[in-house]
């Protein structure tokens, strides 16, 4: 679908501030779209899209109620968009001492002497710096109005200011914008982690309305402030997590992770358990080693056959659920992932519900050179929610399974680049995370959570804030005593059941691991991506299984 519409609106990212509940349900009432899907929009670091339809009766709809209420807004066609911006795929870059030069692959030259924004193709950097961008991307897009240019990192070549190809590609682009971004005429968008499903994954296009934006003078737009209201002070991410600094403990606690973790591959430390034994069956000249290494290979192929069939059809036979409609029992749902309390990770700085690293060092052993796991370290968020364009959900993710597919390999950490110091060439970290607010796949149980629980963090959320409690003060003394506090109860319990038909039936349930059936899942992978990694691996373990069972079974005769 090519020629679709759209409303950009400006967005807002800030901790001392939260929307408006109220005055978000009136506009998204009159919008003709869910309060929740709206919030969504006006959260982010760049712009925020709503709908994608080729009716542009409902853009109409949603312009003039944004319009009549103050609320910046630029309806966009996406055909329209593609012809005013153009795409210069940029081969060479020189800085000048007010802006830079480019020369394209049809070796056109462009001098860009005004406002830059930059994007990066990695959709995993909510709070992107110049240095992190460049670090972590493969391709960035450098945004003006009307035109895009294209950065292929891997094969673009940066110049110095003399003309030299310098330290390296990256830290000459590094300096480049940098310099740049002091004198104001560069800053990074953070969009494509908030927009990546919208644009599917498609980030030069999202630069492209980036750039049409920056045509209209809409991008330095900021949404009013009557939209907002002061919230009360959200714990700042921290520092909270595991570290084995031990290489032999490291290696144990990552095999026990790997235990835990791995379902679609085999254990990490199945094969070691596998050349150790065939040692010492070469070693002592006996099969019986031989015979030990079958046996058991056989019954962890067989144990893993079984384990991805039951996931497999687990997931073919649940429907994924709205977290409105969620109810108690084996659920599959997805949504975005948040915690109040999100731990800060160690290597790239990141604000996530969940992470795991290892720190290598490369060592040379005789003829032979490797990585070898020096330090490991874990960390995951106390308490998160799950939450879609219907309500939320709560998960426990101390008793997951995580099947990420994503890994961040660097040998500079966040705390390294705070003091501005380079990592050493022989040592490396290794991680994979859950960012905080990022969309995850979840496959587990969902169990109720005591009702006069959820009644009483409500009745607490609102004892902190004391401009709600003083409606409840009736005569107005500054104190409110039994009988006002009574009265305000039963308003209270009115307010509460509001509440939860608000956040639909998951407010009262939390996704945890159920013992009885010992699967709870979360993965950054979409549901048919998983499926299809499960349904590679099926007919593998089939076939190890009943090798290692015919050799288990020779074997035997051979020996006993």
């Amino acid at each position: 679908m090519r020629n679709w519409f759209t409303v950009i609106v400006p967005t807002i990212y800030d901790d001392s501030v939260e929307i408006d509940q109220d005055k978000l349900k009136e506009i998204a009432d009159e919008c003709g779209v869910d309060a929740l899907t709206l919030k969504n929009v006006f959260i982010g670091r760049g712009l925020g899209f709503l709908l994608k339809t080729p009716d542009y009766s409902k853009i109409e709809r949603i312009v003039s109620v944004f319009e009549r209420r103050g609320i910046p807004c630029l309806p966009a066609n996406a055909s329209e968009v593609i012809e005013e911006t153009k795409i210069v795929n940029a081969v060479k870059v020189y800085p000048l001492d007010d802006g830079i030069k480019i020369i394209s692959d049809k070796h056109e030259v462009f001098t860009v002497n005004e406002k830059i924004v930059v994007l990066s193709d990695n959709p995993f950097q909510e709070i992107p710096s110049v240095k992190r961008l460049v670090l972590n991307s493969g391709k960035i897009a450098l945004i003006t109005a009307g035109k895009v240019f294209y950065l292929n990192l891997d094969t673009v070549r940066i110049f110095t200011k003399d003309g030299k190809k310098g330290v390296s590609q990256r830290a000459n682009l590094i300096n480049i914008l940098e310099y740049l971004e002091k004198k104001g005429k560069v800053s990074v968008d953070g969009s494509f982690y908030f927009q990546t499903e919208f644009f599917l994954k498609d980030f030069l296009l999202l630069a492209r309305f980036i750039s049409y934006a920056m045509q209209k003078n809409f991008y330095e737009k900021r949404l009013p402030r009557f939209l907002f209201k002061l919230r009360e002070k959200r714990e700042n991410p921290v520092f909270n997590h595991k570290v084995v600094s031990n290489p032999i403990k490291a290696n144990l606690f990552n095999y026990r992770k790997n235990l835990r973790d791995r379902i679609v591959y085999p254990p990490a430390m199945l094969l070691p358990f596998a050349l150790f034994f065939l040692y010492l069956g070469a070693r002592f000249r006996t099969p019986f080693f031989i015979w030990l290494v079958f046996a058991v290979c056989f019954v962890v192929f067989t144990l893993k056959l079984f384990r991805v069939w039951k996931i497999m059809h687990l997931i073919e036979d649940i429907p994924t659920s709205k977290l409105r409609s969620v109810a108690a029992g084996f659920v599959e749902v997805k949504g975005r992932i948040t915690s109040d309390k999100p731990v800060i990770s160690p290597v790239s700085g990141s604000p996530c519900v969940y992470f795991h690293y290892v720190k290598q060092e490369f060592v040379i052993v005789g003829r032979h050179a490797k990585w070898r796991t020096i330090e490991a370290g874990e960390g995951m968020a106390d308490f998160c929610v799950l939450r879609d364009e219907t309500g939320e959900i709560g998960v426990n993710l101390k008793n997951a399974s995580f099947f990420l597919t994503t890994k961040y390999t660097t040998n500079t950490t966040f705390m390294d680049m705070q003091y501005g110091l380079i990592g050493s060439d022989n040592i490396r970290y290794v991680e994979e995370y859950i960012l905080d607010n990022q969309t995850v796949y979840v496959l587990g149980t969902a169990k109720p959570v005591s009702k006069s629980v959820n009644y009483g963090k409500f009745l607490s959320e609102i004892k902190k804030d004391k401009n709600k409690m003083k409606r409840f003060d009736l005569d107005g003394n500054g104190v409110i005593d039994a009988e006002e506090w009574e009265k305000a109860q039963k308003k209270l319990r009115d307010e509460f059941l509001e509440f939860k038909q608000l956040k639909g039936q998951g407010a009262d349930l939390v996704i945890d691991l159920d013992k009885s059936n010992g699967i709870f899942i979360v993965s950054n992978e979409k549901e048919t991506k998983l499926l299809k990694r499960l349904k590679i691996a099926l007919p593998f373990y089939f076939a190890g299984s009943i090798l290692c069972l015919v050799l288990t079974l020779w074997l035997s005769l051979k020996i006993f």
